[in-house]
């Protein structure tokens, strides 16, 4: 009768006489239910055995190893026959995944039944286990003086000698040990068994000679023992992990009282603690160490203050620095408290900031990953991944600032109710303590109520309009700051009859922070504060722009007047000055093109529309361009050629006033009179190399059809929704007859008589001068054949364009 196959696809064979291995890839998944092995199956680490391979349902070969015991005719399990030949193949062990070169390589598998403990009817079923006296070695187990089995057999849960003896006194051994229900020891085993008790576990780990024993892991749901030379004591490494339970040899624990004993209960001897190196996970045998335990200094270096710098630190006869990977305020705090500055620290400064003189590829980092909670004394007593261990490159340095005392704050601080501490206004009531004696968080600042009040008025019924806020007294921006939100801020005082608006710090300038900006209001709000805004202290003011109120009773007892400082612009007599080659590699690319861009809450802003620069204080724009936002949102750039890159060429202005002309029109196709003019804010623009002003074409200027013009900005460069160039671009192009592009298959009526078209009839560049002919209105999609741009005709407001800037 031939010898039955075993079904499972992974099986190991040592001999006759072998201990025995089945098990497929676990990766830590958990079997439904206990797997069918033959008990007693063991491998150890470093071991191989014979390699077979037989083919599978699709033809591609296996690698099994078997565990069919050759001296077992009849064997108890149930055995699948197969018809699949044999034949030699590679060695041990297949190409599976491993956490270790030295690991064993195990598989898994989920089918058959569970092994339970044999009835005693069934006593003879292992006569073939048990061998004569002759044929015993040294370490099997005797069950009477003339038979024995082996060890695996002993306290298997099943009868192999014909007394039990070798089933009975099983506790005994699990007795030697201490248990820690479902818990790991999570470390490498040195030897697994496979399909045995634990008392079998226990037997064999007390009677291993291969190696100390110390511990063992048993997997309960499918009867897995994993001997350890290690311990928790050895390693600190029990974790609560629910399919195991952890035995440790009782007399093999250490005892920790007369040792250092770490958080995860892994003992460290004296001679280990304060020697530099973590034995302990959170590394507490290196802290609560005296400085001189490792030659241990600190200092702030490279400033030239004492109270700032880069943080230098010398340990073990080194000297090295600080990395600023997760360097954080916490960290320089106790950094400042170690170097005599009590009130902590006032700023961080990463990317080496002091650091400037420290040549490169010559930077020795000696802390990494500095973690302190933030009440250390010393550095000593933070965590971090070791000494001298970092990941860190050049120019990451730490640096930090230390507060000293203060007898005055600066315009944009705040004093702490300790009175010689400063901190910026925006660290009041930021769910961060800032101050030492934690005042900026404190209830009765941080709850107290939004207050108004009139400042530096000549009666109670005027005055610069102040707001309280976590205590602290600030101004109001006058940017869009409108009548309806004067008749707020009266009313909040009583007066129900006109407001007027005073800007421009018409009662003078504020000296606290800047609380509210774009401030727009429909009149109906009982507080000033449920208004639209920007977020609270955020704005882009100065206190000259602080605005105030008039209030009345009385309807008719006040003009309504604005006072205003506004004053002509000189006009610009270098207009249109070409500059030299050396600066500007394509010609077609002018300086006198502006960005109008759209800021955002969190200090972003995105391209929105091209504008031309006049004069150092005037930019025209099409009226379209100006719809949809406040004013107080758009920014003015000028001198910008990529808008992804800081080129230092970069000018940035706010809008002082707008004016959009008087008849325009948006329609669903076309817009008219399609022209504003934006004056800017302060002195407007620094004219320079980058930034040149445009001059302006005669009223009777002539628009022919041979002329060719450049057009430039950040437009569109094809057709579809392809954005905007990041690149400012130029390109030539002519300009079209009015009667052409008047033409039924261009844009017939939609032309007005302050339009003019130029492009390419067969498609291409449109818009994406040295004089200004046109501004970019609109077209029907970017490039089309017979769809040229079409511009506001410069020329025709050439009037209302100096009416307009000579007025205000």
């Amino acid at each position: 009768m031939p010898r039955p196959q075993y079904q499972h696809p992974y099986r190991y064979d040592r001999g006759p006489d072998a201990n025995f291995q089945t098990e497929n890839a676990y990766q830590g998944a958990i079997p439904t239910h206990p797997p069918f092995r033959k008990p007693g199956t063991v491998i150890n680490r470093g071991e191989t055995g014979v390699v077979n391979r037989r083919p599978s349902n699709n033809n591609k070969s296996q690698d099994y190893v078997d565990v069919i015991n050759p001296n077992e005719v009849n064997p108890k399990n149930t055995w699948v026959p197969s018809t699949s030949p044999r034949s030699a193949a590679g060695s041990w062990p297949p190409p599976f995944p491993t956490t270790d070169t030295d690991a064993d390589y195990i598989f898994e598998y989920e089918d058959g039944e569970p092994v339970t403990l044999e009835p005693e009817n069934v006593l003879y079923a292992h006569d073939k286990r048990r061998k004569n006296k002759a044929e015993c070695g040294k370490g099997d187990f005797y069950c009477s003086p003339e038979t024995c089995v082996s060890n695996t057999a002993v306290c298997d849960g099943r009868r192999d000698c014909q007394n039990g003896k070798d089933e009975t006194q099983c506790q005994e051994y699990l007795s030697k040990f201490k248990l820690s229900k479902n818990s790991q020891l999570n470390v490498l085993e040195d030897q697994r068994w496979i399909n045995i008790s634990q008392a079998t576990c226990a037997l064999l780990c007390v009677r291993s000679s291969k190696f100390e024993c110390r511990s063992f892991n048993y997997r309960k749901i499918d009867r897995t023992c994993f001997l350890s030379n290690l311990n928790v004591g050895l390693t600190g490494a029990l974790r609560e992990y629910y399919p195991f339970d952890y035995y440790e040899l009782k007399t093999a624990s250490i005892d920790c009282s007369m040792m250092f004993k770490c958080n995860n209960a892994k003992c460290v001897t004296n001679h280990q603690l304060c020697d530099g190196y973590g034995d302990c996970d959170e590394r507490e045998d290196e802290k609560n160490c005296r400085p001189e335990d490792f030659g241990y200094s600190i200092k702030l270096a490279g400033a030239g203050k004492t109270n700032e710098g880069r943080v230098e630190v010398t340990a073990f006869g080194k000297t090295g620095y600080v990395c600023d990977d997760q360097f954080g305020i916490k960290d320089a705090n106790v950094i400042c408290r170690e170097l005599g500055f009590q009130l902590g620290a006032a700023d961080i400064k990463g990317n080496s900031y002091y650091a400037t003189d420290v040549k490169e590829n010559n930077t020795l980092y000696m802390l990494d990953d500095l973690d302190c909670i933030g009440n250390e004394t010393t550095l000593l007593d933070c965590n971090f991944p070791g000494w001298g261990i970092h990941n860190c490159r050049d120019q990451e340095i730490a640096g930090v600032v230390c507060k000293t005392p203060q007898e005055k704050c600066g315009k944009a601080a705040w004093r702490c109710d300790s009175g010689n501490e400063c901190v910026p206004y925006s660290f009041v009531c930021d769910g961060l303590f800032d101050c030492t004696d934690d005042s900026d968080e404190a209830s009765h600042h941080c709850d107290a109520p939004t207050e108004l009040r009139l400042a530096n008025g000549t009666s109670n019924r005027e005055g610069r309009v102040e707001i309280k806020r976590h205590g602290i007294w600030g101004s109001v921006c006058d940017d869009d700051f409108n009548e309806d939100a004067a008749k707020v801020v009266c009313r909040y005082f009583g007066f129900s009859g006109t407001s007027i608006v005073k800007k421009e710090a018409y009662f003078g300038p504020g000296d606290g922070p800047i609380w509210l900006d774009q401030v727009s209001c429909l009149g109906n709000e009982t507080e000033l504060r449920y208004c639209t805004q920007w977020n609270w202290g955020e704005h882009n003011c100065d206190h000259s722009e602080d605005v105030g109120v008039v209030c009345s009773n009385q309807v008719e007892e006040v003009q309504l007047q604005r006072h205003s400082k506004l004053t002509t612009t000189v006009p610009v007599t270098s207009c249109g000055y070409r500059k030299d080659n050396q600066f500007l590699d394509d010609d077609l690319v002018h300086r006198r093109v502006a960005a109008l861009r759209i800021k955002g809450k969190a200090q972003q802003s995105h391209h929105w529309c091209g504008a031309v620069i006049l004069s150092q204080n005037w930019v025209l724009t099409a009226a379209h361009c100006l719809l949809g936002y406040a004013k107080g949102a758009y920014m003015i750039v000028a001198g910008e050629y990529n808008t992804d890159e800081e080129e230092g060429t970069e000018q940035t202005k706010y809008i002082e006033e707008y004016f959009i002309h008087d008849n325009f029109t948006e329609g669903d196709r076309v817009m008219k009179n399609d022209i504003a003019l934006v004056k800017v804010k302060g002195t407007g623009f620094l004219l320079n190399a980058d930034v040149q002003p445009i001059c302006l074409p005669e009223s009777d200027a002539d628009y022919e059809r041979q002329s060719n013009c450049t057009i430039s900005g950040f437009g569109s460069v094809k057709t579809g929704n392809s954005g905007y160039s990041h690149n400012l671009m130029a390109a030539w192009i002519p300009m079209i007859r009015a009667d052409i592009c008047r033409m039924p298959h261009v844009y017939d009526t939609a032309m007005s008589e302050g339009m003019i078209c130029a492009g390419f009839l067969n498609g291409g560049v449109d818009s994406c001068l040295f004089t200004l002919y046109g501004i970019t209105s609109w077209g029907h999609r970017c490039g089309l054949a017979n769809k040229p741009g079409v511009y506001v005709k410069v020329a025709h407001y050439r009037k209302w364009i100096d009416e307009t800037m000579r007025d205000n």
